[in-house]
């Protein structure tokens, strides 16, 4: 199979993780962009630098407290746009780096502002993980032990659901078990890999 680079997104909570560990099951390379932001900040890092001098708050006794900085970006516009800034082109730099050294194959980026970046646009297409609001926030109270307020708050800090669907090719929705979900991204590579 020639290369094909393929970018999931979706809100946070819709269920990406997920479908993309379904994709991997059937044979697809996977880049995360959460991996590669955790890789680009690691200790010693040029991008943990950044962070230190831009919000040394989030570090206590030299190790970076991401949820400390995420709970303090998410209740701040401007400081969310600034911490974008500062590091959403390292992320986008090694994600490049990582679809070059692959050589061909099913390459699925997961991105959840793939949107927001323009990344979507060096994809090859592009899938959208979507998820009723009542179930997304749900999952992201249980599995962060966040608040409604704080949930619904990083919810509404992305593009809507909508505006998702609207720039991608493929859409799979997630509000069913993990065998509906299964059955879906089965379709969605199928569909992909017949059409290239």
């Amino acid at each position: 199979m020639k290369k094909i680079v393929v970018g999931l997104t979706g809100g946070i909570a819709s269920g990406k993780s997920e479908a993309a560990k379904i994709f991997a099951s059937l044979g697809a390379y996977i880049i995360d962009a959460d991996v590669v932001s955790r890789k680009v900040t690691e200790p010693g890092s040029e991008g943990e630098k950044v962070l230190i001098r831009e919000f040394p708050f989030a570090f206590e006794n030299g190790i970076f407290n991401r949820r400390a900085l995420r709970e303090y970006v998410f209740n701040d516009d401007s400081q969310l746009a600034k911490l974008n800034a500062l590091t959403h082109g390292l992320i986008l730099e090694e994600i490049s780096r990582q679809i070059r050294d692959i050589a061909d194959g099913f390459i699925l980026v997961v991105v959840p502002l793939l949107f927001e970046t323009g990344f979507d646009k060096t994809m090859d297409c592009v899938v959208c993980v979507t998820s009723e609001l009542s179930v997304r926030i749900a999952r992201l109270k249980t599995r962060d032990n966040i608040n409604d307020s704080l949930a619904s708050q990083m919810i509404a800090n992305q593009l809507s659901d909508k505006e998702r669907e609207e720039k991608a090719d493929y859409i799979i929705h997630n509000d069913g078990d993990f065998e509906t979900l299964r059955r879906a991204v089965s379709d969605v590579y199928e569909k992909i890999i017949d059409k290239e």
